[in-house]
């Protein structure tokens, strides 16, 4: 039965909705046409500046408690006016917090939701600081650093386009990124730029890019680039930063240009030095060879008109003579083999190693193992060769003077169009942290190294103190 007392009883669920409303943390009020007060909520009551225990008045909205003032009034009226929601933010000095006011007008009301953005507040301004920071960091890069959208149209581009591209950075934007690559260049970076796109990998290249200066001065930057997408992973174009390397590029080919010109001369010197050994080998045969011959004949002679009875007198002089002339004979024919190795070019590489290698064995009374085939047909160039078997010469003479070995290992091989050849013994070595330089002699390893080099060839020496040392030359066989 209906309560006679009270013929329009306010339903459960609307006081429900009051208490909701006057215990959440936002501050609700609603005024007037006038912008009188009607209703505010405790929290609404505490930011418009009226005591919790104050029943709801009327306030007078141009001079509040607080310091909204009439920039707050205005907006109140304006929502009023235009029927449309509003949003207003002030600071209040006093409490010093920050809030924003939310306008919702309707004909004859207006309600007014008041939120503390203090926090939000402080939290923009560090992430405006931030964002200043970076913005700075971008602008004042030497690195160029840009975007693009998926037109290829510039959407930014640090001041490092001044340097770079001779542009202010405002004349760029909206400019298509490949009106800038060099024409030589353009296929190349339109290829890039319409590949299909991955999501999964969204690196677009690491590369050099040669571009346009404004006064037609070309510039090579190197690349990095990465895609953009948007939430649907919808390509919407590509961001990164391009390094200007032309002066290490410059730097570069002038040292390419060096290399050059001292491989020139290095090749040069070697074919001197071969030409040089040739004549001293072909002096040698001609003059002191021959001489030592005569005089081989010239004691065998003069020993023969010795007479009977006195030739047991001078017989151990003259075996001394012989022998000397034989040795020596022998000693000139090993300079002449070293000097210009005959089995190379009638034989081949491996033929001169093991002749050498058996002289060099001999000599210094080592152990001698060798594994040398012949190298797979065609036989490499001579001068290719010859430079191999200096570099095993120089090896083997370290070995003699230095290593105090009592065993010599000289291996050849060919695998995939790759030479090996190894120089090895069991001698002192030394240890692995000790500089090359200080354990080798340094001009005999620098002469080993710029032979190898000047094949393009590669060099390794391991060793261990006490297990003696292993050279190792690698080189491709020349086309």
């Amino acid at each position: 039965m209906r309560d006679t007392k009270d013929p329009y009883p306010e339903p459960a669920s609307s006081l429900n909705i009051a208490a909701f409303i006057d215990r959440i943390n936002h501050g609700v009020a609603v005024f007037d046409e006038r912008l009188d007060l009607i209703y505010a909520n405790r929290t609404g009551a505490e930011l418009l500046g009226l005591p919790q225990t104050d029943p709801v008045k009327p306030v007078d909205p141009a001079g509040p408690p607080d310091d909204r003032g009439a920039a707050w009034t205005l907006a109140c009226r304006e929502a009023f006016e235009s029927q449309a929601t509003g949003v207003f933010e002030t600071y209040h000095a006093p409490s010093a917090r920050w809030y924003e006011y939310r306008i919702y007008p309707s004909k004859r009301e207006i309600v007014v939701c008041i939120t503390d953005i203090t926090d939000r507040k402080v939290m923009q301004a560090a992430l405006e600081v931030r964002a200043e920071k970076y913005r700075n960091l971008v602008e004042t890069a030497h690195d160029l650093i840009w975007s693009v959208d998926a037109d290829g149209r510039i959407t930014f581009i640090n001041r490092a386009a001044r340097e770079i591209y001779g542009y202010e950075p405002e004349e760029l934007i909206g400019r298509d990124f490949r009106d800038l690559v060099s024409p030589e260049n353009r296929a190349r970076q339109e290829e890039i730029f319409a590949a299909q796109p991955d999501p999964d990998n969204r690196f677009v290249y690491r590369q050099e890019v040669e571009v346009m200066h404004r006064s037609g001065e070309r510039r090579i930057l190197l690349a990095n680039a990465v895609r953009l997408y948007d939430e649907e992973g919808i390509p919407v174009g590509s961001m990164g930063t391009s390094v200007d390397i032309t002066a290490r590029k410059s730097a570069e080919s002038e040292l390419n240009e060096t290399h050059d010109n001292l491989r020139a001369l290095s090749h040069r010197l070697r074919e001197l030095q071969e030409a040089e050994r040739r004549a001293i080998t072909a002096e040698l045969h001609d003059r002191i060879g021959q001489n030592l011959t005569g005089l081989g004949i010239l004691i065998q002679k003069v020993r023969g008109r010795i007479p009977e009875e006195d030739a047991d007198v001078y017989a151990a002089e003259f075996d001394l003579l012989q022998a000397l002339v034989r040795e020596t004979t022998r000693h000139v024919r090993d300079i002449m083999a070293e000097l210009v190795p005959p089995e190379l070019e009638d034989y081949g590489l491996a033929a001169a190693l093991e002749s050498f290698a058996d002289r060099a064995a001999a000599a210094g009374g080592l152990e001698l193992e060798v594994d040398l085939p012949d190298l797979p047909p065609p036989p490499p160039p001579v001068e290719f060769s010859l430079v191999l078997f200096r570099a095993a010469q120089e090896a083997v003479h370290n070995v003699l003077k230095h290593a105090g070995a009592a065993r010599l290992t000289v291996r050849l091989a060919e695998r995939e169009g790759v030479i090996r050849l190894e120089i090895a013994d069991d001698g002192n070595g030394f240890a692995p942290d000790t500089p090359l330089e200080d354990a080798l002699p340094a001009w005999g390893l620098k002469i080993l190294r710029e032979r190898i080099e000047s094949i393009d060839g590669e060099l390794a020496i391991e060793t261990r103190a006490g297990e003696g040392t292993r050279v190792v030359i690698e080189v491709r066989r020349p086309v």
